[in-house]
């Protein structure tokens, strides 16, 4: 069984992975959904020991942590290109949406656009998400095309205890330079070089920080999370919320051969720099794992293909060469007993077949056999009403 599932990895590899620097515990949860992230490429409806401690370690990290991406939208929208755009930054104006809307509207349209000066804001406006309080900064601006950069990212708010808005600030090698109710960027520069440094004063009207630190908010919420309710409201939800890719019965019996070999377009290597594939490479995974076992793909809501999948499982089971069952859909009512009771009948494990599966063998119909041939794939389209 590992070595099938080593050859599925290896058909699914070629996708890349990285994570930007990020605090230990968002680290932490980076790092469990990368490993869910793997695992979605066939998945086994009966979860493992390993994949349970997982999915507890992950609700304890995070309630709605799914992906890398939404980690990192939850940390402060900084990707790698915005984060390019935050390291250009030598100025920052710090912002709160305690500023009256036309203050602010003002002056985040007087910043420069060229990436040199950067507006901060602490967390969320009040009553929004983050996606709505980045389409609201967004509404804000004049010109749709040079915009200036503006970041949820409330580090920097605890790092130089800005609690007024606006506050403008540059770091300095030994410290840094910081003036409240002034938004001037050309002034901050003379007064730099006149040798003035750390707070400089409140030199026009301020308004208090109001927004919760972003980060204090999400460890707020891990913290109030209980992992064994929300595992069991996974289960609970998994048939319903559950994606099926559906595939049209077989109307002819068919049978070809598909080469899995893969032509690497450029250099693969891991986030550590070993290098996994060269760049004009052909890779073969037969060539690494055999495919041991026969795969067929079917759909055990339609009876004439539950019934030829249950003479295949009969005149396999106990043999050398075994299978490896993939449904393309389950009952949602019951799914769970549903399965249950499927596994009992056919002998063998259960797989769902996913989207990524589907796409790189082609399939088209059910049911389908996969087996190999000559280090091909030799794929089988039975017509089951001719049986």
């Amino acid at each position: 069984m590992k070595k099938i599932i080593l050859f599925i990895s290896c058909c699914l590899l070629f996708s890349s992975v990285q994570a930007t620097t990020s605090p230990d515990w968002l680290q932490h949860s980076l790092d469990i959904a990368k490993k869910i992230k793997i695992d979605k490429s066939l998945i086994h409806v009966k979860p493992t020991e390993e994949q349970r401690k997982l999915a507890a370690e992950l609700l304890q990290s995070s309630r709605k942590i799914t992906s890398r991406a939404m980690v990192k939208k939850e940390a402060g929208k900084i990707t790698n290109p915005a984060k390019r755009l935050y390291k250009k930054a030598k100025t920052f104006i710090f912002l709160s949406f305690s500023i009256p809307e036309s203050q602010l509207k003002s002056i985040i349209n007087t910043m420069d656009t060229d990436g040199s000066t950067a507006g901060l804001i602490q967390g969320l406006k009040k009553g929004m998400n983050i996606t709505q309080t980045m389409n609201y900064l967004q509404s804000l601006l004049k010109n749709k095309k040079n915009q200036p950069s503006v970041f949820i990212n409330p580090a920097p708010f605890k790092k130089y205890s800005i609690d007024v808005a606006p506050t403008i600030l540059q770091p300095t090698k030994n410290g840094f330079i910081s003036a409240a109710g002034i938004v001037n960027r050309n002034w901050l520069d003379e007064q730099r070089k006149a040798g003035k440094k750390d707070y400089l004063g409140k030199y026009g009207t301020t308004y208090p920080v109001i927004e919760e630190n972003l980060i204090d908010v999400m460890k707020r919420r891990m913290a109030a999370i209980d992992p064994e309710k929300e595992k069991q409201k996974m289960i609970a939800n998994y048939w319903k919320e559950r994606h099926f890719e559906t595939l049209q019965p077989a109307q002819k019996d068919r049978a070809y051969l598909i080469d899995p070999s893969l032509h690497i377009m450029k250099d693969i290597r891991t986030p550590d720099g070993i290098l996994v594939a060269r760049k004009g490479q052909v890779i073969n995974p037969l060539d690494r794992a055999p495919l041991t076992k026969t795969i067929v793909i079917f759909n055990p809501n339609r009876q004439a293909e539950l019934r030829y999948v249950k003479a295949m499982s009969d005149r396999f089971y106990k043999k050398t060469r075994g299978m490896i069952l993939i449904a393309t859909q389950i009952q949602r009512k019951n799914g769970w007993q549903v399965l249950k009771n499927l596994r009992a009948k056919l002998k063998y494990p259960i797989y769902l077949l996913s989207k990524a599966v589907e796409v790189r063998f082609h399939l088209k119909v059910t049911p389908t056999v996969i087996s190999e041939q000559g280090k091909k794939l030799k794929m089988e389209e039975i017509h089951v009403s001719n049986l």
